[in-house]
């Protein structure tokens, strides 16, 4: 079906607009509709879906996965018509498999349909912009014979089953689109088809990486481990794969390790043998993060095999729960993959934007800054901040301190102007957690 999506706020990275795109009904009954999570990375956004071109109902998102796509509901007692959810199919897509991408036409006009193949299966290729939507990590995508001019879509089998979602995601220094295998959300899938929505959905706080068999040595990785590590990734391998996949299982590195204060149990430069007794030799094989708040992980640290307690974070917690309009500035806490690449996170205050001819711009308040102070009174946090700001008078002056991403300093000098750009305060409620609500400051 149709799905309509307006940001009227540009939260979590998300651009300022309207789309129109292809949800996938995953169950009728209880009105679940899979959606891309870059086209809706917050929930302060307003949702509909249409059907037949010309009912459109609300909806709300409900649930967010690291993988790339979040779950919206609508209300099922005002469809009158029949509805039908998707079928998944069981086949794993490799490399050269025939398949159909099929979605709706970016410019609106009507569904489209592309035969192409699978070319090869690896992880995004891109770099991280602060102001860019959350994208997936973590997970071996497909990459297709034939782009598609669908913005959003599936992979569809002869039979007309799901094999794959086929999905936006921003990187530098384009929008691209790949592939994210259904086996891989199989798990999530099946309790959304019974009309019941998983647990929360949980994510390492790192950015993994693939290091060839032949390379491993510089981390320090012996040759006899190499060679044990070729032997148990084959006898490992799936009854359904052949020797034509083995070559693509290499071994795992830790890239990026988040700066947030949490402890990751990771370090960067890990190379990654074990995860609980199971060999990791994919990304795929780390699906179990997903579910588990601990992971009990085999790594290589500085030419030593050692065992690790990791544990996982909830998607959740990188969400936008509190949005602060000040001069036109719009801050927020910092939302991924923000910890993968400041060195440090400042403060809980990061500006995201501003107004065009506001008090921020006139006076410089830069975009991707952390807030760390107003008039020589630190602010670690929206309430520190907020309780300096309601101490400011109309028309003078005040100091602002911020720190970039690199850990530069830098005090500007702002005259708000608090009665064209007044300070908004928006916070999630929390006994309803996809719902906000403002407060004029």
């Amino acid at each position: 079906m149709q799905v309509r999506t307006r940001i009227p706020y540009e939260t979590s990275g998300a651009p300022h607009e309207k789309r129109t795109f292809l949800g996938l009904v995953i169950s009728a009954n209880a009105g679940f509709v899979v959606i891309p999570r870059s086209f809706n990375p917050s929930d302060l956004c307003d949702l509909s879906v249409v059907f037949r071109d010309s009912v459109e109902l609300p909806a709300r998102m409900v649930y967010e996965h690291a993988l790339g796509f979040a779950v919206i509901q609508y209300d099922t007692s005002l469809v009158q018509g029949p509805t039908r959810g998707v079928t998944f199919t069981k086949r794993e897509l490799k490399v050269e498999d025939k398949t159909t991408i099929y979605g709706l036409n970016r410019d609106g006009s009507g569904p489209c349909a592309v035969s192409t193949a699978v070319t090869s299966i690896g992880p995004l290729i891109g770099e991280y912009e602060p102001e860019l939507s959350y994208q997936p990590i973590n997970v071996d995508v497909l990459h297709l014979e034939k782009d598609s001019i669908c913005d959003a879509g599936v992979l569809l089998d002869d039979d007309g089953d799901v094999e794959a979602l086929w999905l936006p995601f921003l990187t530098v220094p384009f929008e691209t689109h790949v592939g994210v295998q259904v086996s891989l959300l199989t798990p999530a899938f099946e309790k959304l088809q019974q009309g019941i929505l998983p647990q929360e959905c949980r994510m390492l706080e790192v950015e993994l990486a693939k290091v060839h068999k032949s390379d491993v040595q510089v981390f320090g990785v012996s040759k006899g481990m190499t060679l044990l590590r070729i032997v148990q990734g084959f006898l490992l391998m799936h009854h359904k794969d052949t020797m034509e996949n083995f070559p693509q299982r290499e071994f795992i590195r830790v890239a990026k390790v988040s700066c947030s204060q949490e402890p990751t149990g990771l370090a960067a430069g890990d190379i990654l043998l074990m995860l609980g007794d199971n060999a990791v030799t994919q990304m795929s094989d780390l699906c179990d993060m997903f579910a588990l708040e601990n992971l009990n992980m085999s790594v290589v640290r500085n030419q030593t095999e050692m065992r690790v307690n990791v544990p996982t974070v909830a998607t959740s917690s990188w969400q936008s729960d509190r949005v602060v309009w000040f001069s036109g500035a719009q801050l927020e806490p910092p939302y991924f993959p923000l910890p993968l690449c400041a060195r440090k996170l400042y403060s809980q205050i990061f500006v995201t934007s501003w107004r065009s001819g506001s008090p921020a711009d006139m006076y410089d308040l830069s975009v991707r800054h952390f807030i760390t102070g107003v008039n020589g009174v630190a602010t670690e946090d929206f309430d520190s901040f907020t309780n300096e700001i309601r101490k400011l008078a109309g028309n003078s002056y005040c100091q602002i301190t911020l720190v970039s991403l690199q850990g530069l300093t830098r005090t500007v000098s702002l005259m708000p102007n608090l009665r064209d750009f007044k300070t908004i305060d928006a916070r999630r409620k929390e006994k309803e957690p996809y719902d906000w609500e403002f407060q004029e400051l």
